[in-house]
């Protein structure tokens, strides 16, 4: 059913934060695309302009996303408004830094090669997106996402990086943001050049470190991958279904020096068999296994967020060959998800608990074919329009 954007003021508001990041044309086609990633269907730019009664060509949304001039390049100015307006910005705070991969089709898809998949051990055709958030009172929220793009893919216009250079870059603007507590990040990114710029910046981290992680342990060299071997006196506790055993050791690591290594390894309340050892490293030095613990694993509300931005919000969908489209259509992505996150006042009469971004979706769809209905029946409008093609 086709939807219309006319007298929602509620959802007007949170969007007029946003208003100083475009010219007056373009706002309104940041509306209609903001908008249609939540509520449409098919996230497509011809899925996105097809939703709306208000009729506008399609070639105005992909030129809002390719070449109209937007006055800021991101949303966070607007997104940290809204956090603060809405109460949520907390001090203490936990900052995440992770990638993924979006499947693509076509060689000339922008910033698009053959990548690593580290869930399936196979490389696939895509795009390797490097994300960020922070964590505020259980929820994620993110910041920036940037594209890594290989080197032979670059030219004098595209300067390349790495990943870890991305990643800083990232970090560093976070920490001008708003300075987290603790760093949290998987084992690709644990470099001494990330360990050392977070240390500068008198930042806490907890990060995974790689099974070959070289060591220095009661004067003896080691790695992660030998000590688990050797594992003794763990402290054991439990967290909801797992239990877990773990082992905290100071040691001192070349290019970083004297740290803190958690091991630790868990198995379901249900089961027999162990997992295999991880391990992170961390510079917090006074705080408990399971407290250290429990703090790494807000890490994995990152992957909840490329999750439902995938399934629910069209992260992988839009097929663009210029790299700025790809990258803007990455930062709407992203602040329909924090809007979502932000609103997320909803919660289930079963569960209790605050309601999916699929539910938030459904919900927030419903709403506009609501207000819609409400519209039309003031109005010289046949039902026959809501359905049209």
């Amino acid at each position: 059913m086709k939807t219309t954007l006319s007298n929602i003021d509620l959802w007007h508001s949170d969007l007029n934060a946003f208003r100083p990041n475009f010219y007056k044309r373009s706002f309104g086609l940041f509306e209609r695309y903001i908008t249609g990633l939540i509520i449409s269907d098919n996230k497509t730019v011809d899925g996105i302009t097809n939703q709306y009664l208000e009729k506008t060509d399609q070639s105005n949304q992909n030129r809002f996303l390719t070449e109209y001039p937007w006055l800021k390049d991101d949303f966070t100015d607007g997104t940290k408004t809204l956090l603060k307006k809405k109460k949520l910005l907390n001090k203490f705070c936990f900052f995440v830094v992770d990638d993924s991969l979006l499947k693509k089709y076509g060689k000339y898809i922008s910033s698009s090669g053959k990548h690593y998949d580290h869930s399936t051990n196979t490389y696939l055709f895509g795009q390797q997106i490097i994300t960020s958030g922070y964590v505020l009172n259980n929820q994620f929220y993110s910041f920036m996402t940037d594209i890594y793009t290989k080197e032979e893919n670059c030219n004098d216009e595209l300067k390349f990086k790495t990943k870890i250079d991305l990643a800083i870059e990232i970090l560093d603007k976070a920490f001008k943001y708003h300075k987290p507590s603790i760093v949290l990040i998987d084992s690709w990114y644990c470099s001494k050049e990330i360990l050392n710029f977070i240390e500068k910046h008198g930042v806490k981290y907890i990060i995974a470190t790689k099974s070959n992680r070289k060591f220095v342990f009661e004067g003896e060299i080691s790695n992660v991958n030998e000590f688990t071997k050797t594992i003794k006196d763990t402290i054991d506790f439990s967290i909801e279904d797992y239990k877990y055993q773990t082992k905290s050791i100071l040691v001192n690591i070349k290019s970083v020096g004297d740290k803190r290594l958690l091991f630790n390894r868990r198995k379901h309340k249900n089961k027999r068999e162990w997992e295999d050892w991880n391990c992170v490293i961390t510079n917090i030095i006074d705080v408990s296994n399971d407290t250290l613990l429990k703090q790494y694993q807000k890490r994995f509300s990152i992957e909840q967020f490329h999750k439902d931005t995938k399934n629910c919000l069209g992260l992988g969908k839009l097929q663009l060959r210029k790299r700025r489209g790809v990258v803007r259509h990455l930062h709407l992505v992203s602040l329909a998800y924090n809007l979502l996150k932000m609103n997320n006042c909803l919660k289930d009469n079963c569960s209790k608990r605050y309601l999916s971004i699929a539910k938030m979706c459904l919900k927030i769809k419903e709403f506009f074919e609501r207000k819609t209905i409400e519209l039309i029946m003031n109005k010289n409008i046949s039902i026959n329009q809501l359905f049209d093609n």
